[in-house]
């Protein structure tokens, strides 16, 4: 298995880990307007996935 297939089957299992209908809840409370570029069918894990990589490496959300 490569490095980069272990990367994703970790943001599977971590994605997971959220309660159920979050990603309505993404929709709800329009968090998808900040994150214009964004599409797709996942484009809630992958928005949420960059903030998470932001949040841990300390780095600006700007």
């Amino acid at each position: 298995m490569a490095v980069w297939d272990e990367y994703f089957s970790d943001w599977d299992f971590i994605v997971s880990l959220f309660p159920e209908g979050w990603q309505e809840k993404f929709h709800e409370l329009k968090v998808l307007k900040f994150g214009r570029k964004f599409t797709g069918e996942n484009k809630e894990s992958d928005l949420l996935r960059l903030i998470f990589l932001h949040l841990a490496g300390g780095l600006s959300l700007r």
